[in-house]
């Protein structure tokens, strides 16, 4: 590699970790009170896993064909909201590059990421097993982990390919593109993949996007 390759990734690296500058606020605002509940004295919390059906992909040129948009961003809040009776996160994060798609760096946008809490309440009745529920349940929530999935974390940097919601219950949302679909930033600027623990150079993800 090249002196002045070097550098230059190096200067992206630092912007990546540090920020970048004010763009356009895409978010989705949230109402969720759930945040609240489980600082809550009392509050019982349980791990539970589960199985979710999300595409996979062998390699990144797939997914990025598949991607509307492939991007660096820092998780700036995390939101703990429902979908259609579903327990999601929200992830509100700041654009500090684009390798595809129209978000640009200083850009903030909210996506979902599969997994979250749910009331014990609440997950009864999605069973339609309300009748079961006793006294013991009122202060229990659960925590929802799907296989393969680890829940991203606040002020880290991740490589997303996402997708916008084509559903009008969540316009304005952005979506996973499949399992492998995030990537932990790391500070020698190696990205590890998410469900694989593949290593990937930034400039593999850039090149991925061609």
């Amino acid at each position: 590699m090249s002196f002045v390759k070097r550098i230059g990734i190096l200067f992206v690296l630092v912007i990546l970790l540090v920020g970048c500058g004010e763009g356009r606020d895409l978010r989705v605002p949230s109402d969720s009170i759930m945040g609240e509940l489980l600082e809550q004295p009392g509050i019982i919390i349980t791990d539970d896993w589960g199985a979710y059906e999300m595409q996979s992909y062998t390699t990144l040129t797939e997914m990025a064909q598949a991607s509307d948009c492939i991007i660096a961003a820092k998780v700036e809040k995390i939101w703990y909201e429902q979908r259609n009776g579903d327990p999601v996160l929200q992830m509100d994060v700041l654009v500090q590059q684009k390798f595809q798609g129209k978000l640009r760096a200083g850009d903030r946008v909210s996506i979902d990421y599969p997994g979250g809490y749910i009331t014990y309440k609440e997950l009864y009745e999605a069973f339609g097993i309300q009748d079961q529920l006793n006294k013991e349940h009122e202060n229990m929530v659960s925590k929802i982990i799907y296989d393969g999935l680890t829940w991203p974390e606040e002020g880290k940097v991740y490589v997303l390919y996402i997708n916008k919601s084509r559903s009008m219950s969540t316009k304005g949302l952005y979506e996973l593109t499949g399992t492998e679909a995030i990537l932990e930033l790391q500070e020698d600027g190696n990205c590890i993949q998410q469900g694989t623990e593949d290593i990937y150079t930034l400039e593999e993800i850039e090149e991925s996007s061609k």
